[in-house]
């Protein structure tokens, strides 16, 4: 029905993107507003969704950054998550699913409290670690 209609003002409302009618995305004025307000120019704004896996430059900066010159010769996969929490519900719900050795992980003693619920709700046991041992 969008595409029959003729409509030139149209703006697609389903698929979570407000979309012109030549298929690309529609920044609102108050977005526009901002980025010019903060300096970028339009030829610099990503107003796409980002492929599942996350943005590609991200996802290699950050391998280099833990790798060094090892990122070559380290066997990974990377992905990009939203926040922290995030990521930590995404590598525990990772272990339960490709990691069938042990279903024990160890999280520091200190630690955000919500990591605990986090293992426990992926159906891992945590158990806590010091980082130093007096003596």
């Amino acid at each position: 029905a969008f595409l029959a209609d003729p409509a030139s003002n149209k703006i697609e409302l389903t698929i979570g993107a407000y979309r012109e009618s030549d298929g690309k995305p529609y920044v609102l004025p108050s977005v526009q507003k901002a980025r010019q307000w903060l300096g970028s120019r339009p030829s610099e704004w990503l107003h796409e969704y980002l492929p599942i896996e996350g943005l590609s430059e991200f996802l290699h900066g950050s391998e280099n950054l833990l790798f060094g010159n090892l990122t070559a010769m380290v066997h990974k996969v990377s992905c990009q998550a939203l926040s922290g929490t995030g990521a930590v519900r995404l590598v525990f719900e990772f272990l339960v699913r490709h990691y069938q050795a042990s279903k024990t992980i160890y999280i520091p003693a200190i630690t955000w409290a919500n990591h605990w619920n986090i293992a426990r709700d992926a159906g891992l046991s945590a158990i806590p670690y010091r980082y130093l041992v007096p003596g």
